[in-house]
Formats: structure tokens, sequence, C-alpha cells
């Protein structure tokens, strides 16, 4: 595996850009511009991989000669970021302040999600992040001035995001003119630090004033259309499908019974909810019935995970790591059994089930 994720890295780092940008999954990929800041670059969440992947990997196999390869092109990757974000971000139509943001936005972010995405928080988080993995790279190296230059970086971003994020006053983590419905939110806030110390019990509790939605996907109507009456209203007896109108059905999805999250937010959510007593909460989550669970795949014959909670018989894949962030949290919180926050080469294991 370690020869697997060093590949990984060094092709993202063979098509980088002369300017510093790294692409998409794939240096070919039409997202690449569209979805990132111009010049080639891949969106933000997808292009910062290389550098999040480089501290995974030395966190699991203690390689230093692979950080060394890597910290330059990855220096490189963070100073196109430094010189294009505001710019970019601009350009996109976010406005500095987000008077106007009501959500979404150009970008890919919390991909495939039930609800609106945020994407002025998944660009601007993982701007973040790049300067982390940056920082720790560095502390492994013993470069101390770009340690403390990236990590100050870092930690400006962070601080923009939570002055921004509770501006409104509520404590519920979320852009100002938001309805504390779009993804990622609290979750991926309390994961990554940035909510403020004094603030995260006050997020934490308004996290769980939110609510699931109906699912209006047609698929899923289609699927409808065919079901007897009979069946249709024992479905909407047990809960899983809710009124529509006077005759008609339509799915939904459950907050704290299933999943509304897209590919970056189950991770946060599961291991939130876990890490802060509420690890009860998560396994409701995971082993919920119905649309946006793993079972609803299940009852419909998927023997893979599928991109997509919908039934995507035309777009998305049905075998696909995209939800899979399941699998991490059932060793590590459900099992109890994963590698120290900050070992390395997987010395230190924490065993807490």
């Amino acid at each position: 595996m370690s020869s697997f994720y060093k590949k990984s890295i060094r092709d993202w780092m063979d098509a980088q850009w002369p300017n510093g940008a790294y692409t998409e999954t794939a240096i070919w990929l039409d997202l690449n511009d569209y979805a990132g800041f111009g010049k080639g670059a891949g969106e933000t969440v997808w292009a910062t991989a290389p550098p999040i992947l480089t501290v995974r990997h030395m966190q699991h196999y203690g390689d230093l000669d692979f950080l060394k390869e890597s910290l330059h092109h990855h220096i490189r990757w963070f100073g196109f970021l430094t010189r294009n974000f505001e710019s970019g971000m601009k350009d996109k139509g976010f406005d500095i302040e987000l008077k106007n943001y009501t959500g979404g936005g150009s970008g890919l972010g919390d991909w495939l999600c039930l609800p609106e995405r945020d994407l002025f928080l998944t660009h601007t988080a993982f701007y973040m992040a790049s300067g982390r993995c940056i920082a720790y790279t560095a502390k492994q190296l013993g470069v101390t001035g770009l340690y403390h230059r990236s990590l100050e970086l870092a930690n400006r971003i962070k601080a923009r995001i939570s002055k921004i994020y509770l501006k409104n006053g509520f404590d519920d983590f979320d852009f100002p003119k938001g309805t504390a419905s779009a993804t990622p939110g609290p979750e991926m806030s309390l994961f990554t630090k940035i909510v403020p110390g004094e603030k995260r019990c006050a997020v934490l509790k308004n996290w769980f004033h939110r609510k699931g939605e109906m699912w209006l996907g047609d698929e899923e109507d289609r699927f409808l259309a065919e079901l007897d009456p009979s069946y249709s209203m024992k479905m909407f007896k047990s809960g899983e499908l809710v009124k529509r109108n006077a005759s008609h059905f339509a799915m939904a999805w459950s907050q704290w019974q299933g999943f509304g999250e897209g590919m970056l937010s189950i991770r946060y959510a599961l291991q939130t909810l876990s890490d802060n007593g509420f690890h009860h909460i998560a396994l409701q989550k995971a082993a919920g019935v119905g649309f946006g669970t793993p079972e609803y795949m299940l009852r419909h014959n998927a023997t893979t995970m599928w991109e997509s909670w919908w039934r995507s018989e035309d777009l998305y894949s049905r075998n696909h790591p995209f939800l899979g962030a399941l699998a991490e949290w059932m060793v590590s919180s459900v099992a109890g059994v994963s590698l120290y926050p900050t070992t390395i080469g997987g010395r230190k294991v924490l065993f807490w089930p």
C-alpha cells in the first residue's frame, strides 16, 4: 500500500503545472480550470490531495525520504493558492464577507451530498489544509522557518473562516445568510478544529437541530411510480416514504438515522459524533434504513458501494469509494483501533473501543 500511495502522489507531482498548480484526479479532465482557479488547477479539495496524502503516508509508514522528495512540489502548490486564491474566489462570485452568499457556487465540494453544498467553506478549508500539511512536513524535516510561516498562514485562514461563520450570532457555524442546512458545516469545522474552543459545545449542540429533507430524484420517482399502492402505503407507515402531496409519495433522507452528507462529510460527521460522546447517534446514522443509507443500496442489490446515495441508472458509478468513509470509522470508532494522532510510521496505536 505504501508504494500504491506514493505512486498516486508522484503521478500528481509529474502532472503539476509549471505555475505550481496541481490538477484534478487527471491532467486531462475538463474540471481543471472550471472547478479550480484556472491556469490548469484542479478543484481545491481534489488538488490538495497530494499534500494530505503525503502526511497520511508519513503517519502510516514513516518515510522521511518521501517527505523530502515531495515537499518542493507541495510548496509550489501552496504558493499557487496564495497567489491566486483571493482573485480566484472573486472570479467565482464569492464576496469577501459572504454578505450575499446563499450556498453553492463554482466547485465540487462535498460531492454528491443531498442538501446544498457550501463551496466557499470547502475551497477555503482545503487551502488551510495545504498550509497545515506543509507545516507538518517542514517540522518533520527540521525546516523551522517554513514550519512557522506555513502554520501562521493556515491559522490566519482558519481565523477568517471562524469569523465569517460565527458572524450571524446563532453559533450554528454557517455562512451569514445560511439556514443551517448546507454541507459541510459544523461537522467539518468541529473535526478540523476550525471552531474556537469556547464555541465548540454550542456549535455541537446546534448541529443537532438539523433535519433531513424530501428527495425528488428522477430515478426514485420512476421507481415509486411502479410500486403497488398497498406497498407504497406500507413504506409510508414504516417511515421510508413521506407525503409529497395528497396523491403522491416521495422518498426522504434522515439527518440522524441516515445520511445526507457527501463524500467529505460522512467521515467528519461520524468521527465527530463518536469522538464527542455521541457514538450511539453515529451508530444510528450508519445502521439506518431507507433512502440515504447503505441498507438502501443493499436492498437494491448492491454488491459494492455506489458513488451516489440515489439510484443513478445512467451517470454515477455503482462501484466507487466516494461514500466509503464508513469503513474507516468502523475500524477507528466501532472497533476502536486507530493510529495515535501524532504517530509516525504507525508506531503508536490508539485502542479506544
